[in-house]
């Protein structure tokens, strides 16, 4: 009996201790999923985009110091997507293409088997500030500060917007949301 509690009750207590610290599955998941994430193809625009370790360079047009930049943000969040209860994720990716300003887009990765695949990704907005995300009942659900409508690009975001999203047929869908989510902040 002496041997049992000797190794039962330190283990309990590790569980335990893990447990309370949020050392969970879900946590493991979400390094797995952001090694993954971080080397996997994207489709933008029509473009295929490989990432390696989070990000994306390649030269606009040839002798020019433009360049395409493309990087993983560090807006992931994990959640069945599609209905097979297996974690699935929804990923920020933020481009710039040249110019000044940053362009984020929505994509969703579905986990098929043992691999991922990222569905098309949806422009959420230029130079816009990203306040929560979230995928709840099959959907993603992303509330971000953008501009009013005729500000300059220069202006602060001062709008917050929320959208979601679904995924039908493969690809991600925007729902339509029952009443105006544009608050002046």
């Amino acid at each position: 009996m002496k041997t049992v509690c000797q190794y039962f009750l330190p283990i309990l207590l590790i569980c335990l201790i893990c447990q309370s610290c949020g050392f969970t599955r879900q946590h493991l998941s979400n390094r797995t999923f952001l090694r993954l994430l971080s080397g996997l193809e994207y489709r933008i625009d029509d473009q295929v985009i490989q990432l390696e370790k989070g990000k994306y360079v390649q030269e606009i047009a040839p002798g020019t110091a433009s360049e395409m930049y493309v990087a993983l943000s560090d807006w992931l969040v994990l959640g069945d997507l599609n209905g097979d209860r297996q974690a699935d994720a929804a990923v920020i990716l933020i481009t710039n293409n040249g110019s000044t300003g940053k362009q984020y887009y929505l994509v969703p990765v579905l986990r098929q088997g043992n691999r991922l695949v990222a569905l098309n990704a949806i422009l959420i907005g230029e130079r816009i500030s990203i306040v929560s995300m979230i995928i709840e009942d099959q959907q993603i659900d992303i509330v971000y500060l953008d501009r009013e409508p005729g500000d300059s690009m220069v202006a602060l975001p001062k709008i917050e917007i929320r959208r979601r999203f679904s995924i039908k047929s493969n690809t991600l869908a925007e729902l339509q949301l029952s009443q105006d989510f544009y608050v002046k902040r």
